[in-house]
């Protein structure tokens, strides 16, 4: 009996030494991930509706030092940057600022996409804010998962970087959570920004995914048979 369990043993420890390879876990960052070389980037896409941005401009909007991602038309947002200066606490590098659209404009709404290359599940975190606070704008976001919306604030008006309203957390549509949410390949998270006013602002969003692939059925049984292999070379 106690080497039965002994070896039963064995095969657990052997399937958890390997399990991180088959069981991967990937943290997205929006901010880290960020490329103004190529538009979808791996898994996110910074987009005007489904559309994503084509093209770059420095200073789009008069803003200094900044080069955003652009509709092929310069006039109109939406537009977002990852910032590289620092204007004040709302505006600091290596933020992402996004420029918002009204429903009406000649561009679809500005959104930033993650799709998943594979199936798991995922954790999202993050927080959104007025990093513009004119008085004359206000823009509202939503959080979504297959056009599923999980979160949303009706207002960013005034709200700063470091306010807990700003949390994605804080803003859950009642019954959801953005823990253990269960993706499969294609799947589609989505944080979209709409103006409320003429002209929309700039919101600064942080946002990471926590995503960690589940194991195919025949990679979890070669780990038992290769458990098992090791009992057998061990009699």
């Amino acid at each position: 009996m106690k080497k039965l369990l002994r070896n039963a043993c064995l095969v657990v420890v052997f399937i958890a030494m390997f399990a991180p390879i088959v069981n991967g876990q990937i943290i997205y960052d929006l901010s880290d991930d960020w490329s103004y070389s190529s538009n979808p980037n791996g898994t996110w896409s910074y987009n005007e509706g489904t559309n994503p941005l084509t093209n770059t401009e420095y200073e789009w909007g008069g803003v200094t030092g900044e080069t955003f991602w652009r509709p092929i038309s310069g006039h109109n947002p939406p537009a977002m940057c990852k910032a590289v200066t620092t204007t004040n606490d709302n505006w600091q590098a290596g933020d992402v600022m996004i420029h918002s659209a009204t429903p009406t404009a000649e561009w679809g709404l500005a959104n930033v996409t993650w799709t998943a290359s594979s199936d798991g599940t995922i954790n999202i975190d993050g927080f959104a804010w007025d990093a513009g606070h004119s008085s004359d704008r206000d823009d509202l976001w939503r959080l979504s998962v297959n056009d599923t919306i999980y979160a949303q604030k009706s207002s960013i008006y005034g709200l700063n970087k470091i306010d807990a309203e700003a949390l994605f957390g804080a803003n859950l549509v009642t019954g959801m959570s953005l823990d253990e949410i269960e993706v499969v390949t294609g799947d589609v998270v989505k944080f979209e920004l709409e103006a409320l006013t003429t002209y929309g602002s700039f919101v600064g969003v942080d946002m990471q995914i926590d995503f960690t692939t589940i194991p195919e059925p025949a990679t979890v049984s070669l780990l038992v048979f290769g458990g098992l292999a090791l009992l057998r070379k061990r009699k």
